[in-house]
């Protein structure tokens, strides 16, 4: 998982609205490297924090944090068995106790604790720990068993977090997501390497559940392309994304549930042309709300409501078509559309376009 610094980092990115690719273009240092510097797996050189002050405008707090944060991981790294520089770890997280979070400070004691030991390399757990579980297909159509009030529910979710970053007439920038996400939440992780271990090969991301949470895996060049606006790479990120807030009590059961990939038919991220549709097979219920989470947090749902064509908001948003026809055809069914508007009735919204796109079927707030 993400290191102390790794946290504070990916906050400060998203306090400048810079992702990790712009980091990392800005500096010079390869993707991989830097989610590598992030995660406590390579020392981080004095050359290197000067990159990371200077690129992340730190101010003379900020940057003594930093270096603070740099003595810790650098100290777990390389001595995780020496006692005395375990000792010299702990006196600097002493010393930033009223800077990080509750849980951050935790996380890192905890792990100064257990001398550096606490956890193995991510991609250990997916090759070797973390066990596909048999899928659960449904007997009947998925879509049908999420029912009308699930889809408003998993719509509206997508909504809200869409919200807390970007405004409505704004695509989605997945690098300053996810570095969001990981900075609120300790138990959420996602890591960019070079190659994805070798029984998922051909695919662009996974997600597992391990002892610390939960982490998504992207494989860089695929993760590069998503950023430079390849429609199908940017909704399996959504995909990925969906899972951690839909399944993650799944994710952290005993069965170690591992999540399939979406395949990439051997073909390379180059080959791949922005608005080219990729059919994606939904045989399981985890699959078809993560993919509805996926079109509702690219696309924001309220669109619909005025009638821009789904062209436009493919091309606009950089989702694939056939994910915004699919959506579209669903969410414009009367018991979904219904359940919608009874959520946001129920949040205390008085006046919404909802209603008035309901009014030919005399639907109003009080049949709540």
């Amino acid at each position: 998982m993400r290191t102390g610094f790794g946290r504070r980092a990916a906050l400060r990115r998203t306090e400048l609205r810079m992702s990790q690719a712009d980091f990392a273009r800005l500096s010079g240092i390869a993707p991989a490297r830097v989610s590598n510097l992030e995660h406590g797996r390579t020392n981080i050189g004095d050359d290197v924090m000067s990159q990371y002050i200077r690129i992340l405008q730190a101010d003379g707090s900020l940057a003594h944090e930093l270096r603070q944060l740099q003595s810790i991981s650098n100290s777990l790294l390389s001595n995780s068995s020496d006692p005395k520089a375990l000792r010299e770890a702990k006196a600097l997280l002493d010393g930033l106790a009223d800077k990080l979070s509750g849980e951050d400070f935790e996380w890192i004691k905890s792990r100064i604790a257990a001398r550096g030991n606490v956890e193995l390399p991510s991609l250990l757990y997916a090759s070797n720990k973390v066990k596909r579980s048999k899928p659960r297909v449904s007997r009947k159509n998925p879509w049908d068993e999420m029912g009308p009030e699930r889809f408003a529910e998993i719509c509206v979710s997508a909504l809200d977090l869409r919200r807390e970053l970007f405004k409505d007439y704004e695509p989605v920038k997945f690098d300053i997501l996810l570095d969001y996400i990981a900075a609120q939440n300790i138990r959420f992780d996602y890591e960019i390497v070079e190659s994805l271990p070798a029984q998922i090969e051909g695919a662009f991301a996974a997600i597992f559940g391990h002892s610390s949470g939960h982490t998504i895996l992207f494989e860089e060049e695929r993760f590069v392309s998503a950023c430079a606006g390849v429609h199908f790479l940017r909704h399996v990120i959504a995909h990925e994304i969906a899972h951690h807030f839909l399944h993650a009590e799944s994710l952290l059961s005993e069965d170690g549930l591992f999540l399939p990939v979406q395949e990439m038919a051997k073909r390379r991220p180059v080959d791949l042309r922005p608005e080219e549709q990729i059919r994606v097979d939904i045989s399981t219920l985890e699959e078809a709300e993560a993919e509805l989470f996926a079109t509702a947090l690219i696309v924001p749902w309220e669109k619909l409501l005025e009638g821009t064509e789904l062209l436009f908001l493919s091309k606009d948003y950089g989702e694939q078509l056939g994910a915004v026809q699919a959506f579209r055809r669903r969410w414009n069914q009367k018991a979904v559309l219904e359940a919608f508007a009874t959520i946001v009735f129920v949040r205390g919204e008085i006046k919404h376009p909802i209603y008035d796109y309901l009014s030919e079927e005399r639907w109003h707030p009080r049949h709540c």
